[in-house]
């Protein structure tokens, strides 16, 4: 965990000295198809949009958020039905995307973003590291990095 950790923040810097959002992606068909995914996963953040967001997930989703503490927090489907609608209601939650990239073969996709919400007080950006990984045109894993300043 540790190792899959300090890659993600060598990739999230590699990534923050591209600049943009929008990535080159292989000439593969997977490769685009995730791209695709990956475009609109970051549509529906920048529009609060949680019907759009949840539709991109498999029904057999794992979802980690590995933030603030050394254990990570896992959630599937039917937890983040009842999370997101309500986290995107709140006044100051944020998630900015910074910039992208997909693999070759579009199984995985690492994303960069700045993300916002109160936690009982105002609420202040947090450069994080996303990883989606891809089965079958949905959203099998999203796992949350954040880093800690």
């Amino acid at each position: 965990m540790k190792k899959l950790f300090l890659l993600s923040i060598v990739v999230a810097s590699m990534l923050s000295s591209c600049g943009g959002i929008k990535a080159t992606v292989a000439d593969d068909p997977y490769a685009k198809e995730s791209q695709a995914i990956v475009e609109k996963w970051m549509a529906a953040y920048r529009n609060l949009d949680a019907e759009a967001l949840l539709s991109l997930y498999s029904s057999d989703l794992t979802w980690r958020d590995c933030g603030f503490n050394i254990n990570c927090d896992f959630e599937g489907l039917a937890d983040l039905q009842g999370v997101v609608p309500v986290s995107f209601r709140e006044k100051d939650f944020k998630v900015q995307a910074q910039s992208y990239m997909v693999t070759a073969f579009g199984r995985f996709a690492v994303l960069q973003v700045m993300y916002a919400e109160p936690e009982g007080g105002p609420a202040t950006s947090t450069p994080t590291t996303v990883i989606l990984e891809f089965k079958d045109g949905k959203i099998l894993n999203e796992t949350w990095y954040y880093i800690m300043g």
